[in-house]
């Protein structure tokens, strides 16, 4: 009888004992999944990509029914300090709806100072903003109360806006924010000039011609001693 209780016991033990490790880890399972789609979760929340699509208008690209282009006479070195603080004025005071653009009509150049070449950026218009806006009086006195804003251009007594052939023109005198810069002035027929990039790296040849609009020069290299016309980049070479 011994011999049979001790056997049953030991029957109805072993099934628990071996049903235990297999509920635990049923249980465990379920957890490293959920910690391993965690950090996906967490990723998939954070876009910051919208804010970046955000961007500033170019010039011009604006259209609004009401809205019309000003000129604006400012004391000499004050023009960038005005667009500034008529921006950040009409932020500020909530009348970003009736200034549309603030513009700096400017253009990229090339010179060499130092015996270094640089692109500096040239003000067109020096001592004016040019302004898209509401024409009310209560922006008129916004921007005239700024510090360093003289005047509107206009008859003597009240703003008068620009055409829009003026407009077009002002704002075509920039060109594409992307074009290269203008070789203005850098180099002349006659300069000798070394090619610092392309096919025909560390040649050295004479300028032909010089396209100031296209950034473009006509150089005269000796190639197998033969002297052979090559257009470049004005980025493309140096002086000797």
């Amino acid at each position: 009888m011994t011999t049979v209780e001790g056997s049953t016991e030991s029957e109805n033990a072993s099934p628990e004992a071996a049903e235990q490790p297999m509920s635990e880890t049923a249980v465990e399972e379920p957890v490293s999944e959920t910690v391993a789609q965690e950090p996906a979760s967490e990723t998939a929340v954070e876009e910051p990509a919208q804010e970046e699509a955000v961007e500033e208008p170019e010039p011009g690209t604006v259209e609004h029914p009401t809205h019309k282009w000003f000129a604006v006479h400012t004391y000499s070195g004050y023009e960038m300090k005005v667009k500034q603080t008529v921006e950040h004025r009409a932020t500020l005071e909530g009348w970003r709806d009736m200034v549309t653009t603030v513009f700096i009509p400017t253009e990229m150049l090339i010179e060499i100072k130092s015996g270094k070449k640089r692109t500096v950026q040239r003000n067109l218009m020096p001592g004016y903003v040019l302004i898209q806006m509401e024409p009310s009086e209560d922006v008129f006195n916004l921007v005239k109360s700024i510090k360093g804003v003289s005047s509107f251009v206009g008859d003597g007594h009240s703003p008068a806006p620009l055409t829009q052939e003026e407009v077009t023109n002002l704002l075509n005198i920039t060109g594409d924010k992307h074009e290269k810069p203008k070789p203005k002035g850098l180099y002349r027929k006659g300069d000798q000039v070394k090619v610092v990039e392309g096919p025909f790296v560390n040649f050295v040849g004479t300028i032909e011609t010089v396209d100031e609009e296209k950034g473009k020069l006509s150089l005269m290299v000796s190639i197998f001693g033969r002297l052979t016309p090559v257009e470049l980049d004005v980025l493309q070479v140096d002086s000797v």
